[in-house]
């Protein structure tokens, strides 16, 4: 499937895990920033009419939150701001008034957060393990190495698993 590219405006050929991964990834960051804003309640400032690129900047500030308070982030290799940098510019937004979150790039921070999601984590992890997992660079000789030794290490642990799902 091919989708418009707002960027650059060459279509870009994308597939059907690909769209679930992100529509299921933005629908855990609406979650957690929903979440936050009704805790936060009347700690946090707010525009008197929330867009959706605020929420979208805000479900990016939050997700910088939690990539540094997991230690994260340090591992990114990106030029992401960090939380206090990204609330701070979001703060400063919102007193200059809603025409900040307007436009075609209202929401830059989102983007940005997206794209590095995109390209360093598992997309599925969060349905299959419940957690985000980041991947990184290594050699495939590397790879099948350290595979090839944890499977040898836990090779009984393994047969036992292997036993119990032929057993139901």
């Amino acid at each position: 499937m091919s989708i418009a590219n707002e960027i650059n405006e060459e279509p870009l050929d994308i597939c059907d895990p690909q769209i679930r991964a992100v529509v299921h990834r933005a629908q855990c960051l609406v979650d957690a920033t929903a979440t936050v804003l009704n805790v936060l309640g009347p700690f946090f400032i707010l525009p008197s009419e929330i867009s959706e690129e605020f929420l979208m900047e805000s479900a990016a500030v939050f997700q910088l939150g939690v990539w540094e308070q997991k230690g994260i982030q340090v591992y990114l290799d990106t030029e992401l701001p960090t939380y206090q940098e990204a609330r701070e510019e979001l703060e400063a937004r919102v007193r200059k008034g809603l025409a900040e979150f307007e436009g075609p790039d209202a929401s830059p921070l989102f983007r940005q957060m997206l794209k590095t999601w995109w390209e360093r984590f598992a997309w599925d992890a969060d349905d299959l393990f419940q957690s985000q997992i980041m991947l990184g660079d290594v050699a495939e000789d590397q790879f099948a190495t350290v595979m090839a030794d944890f499977i040898f290490q836990h090779r009984h642990e393994l047969k036992n698993i292997l036993k119990l799902s032929k057993n139901p």
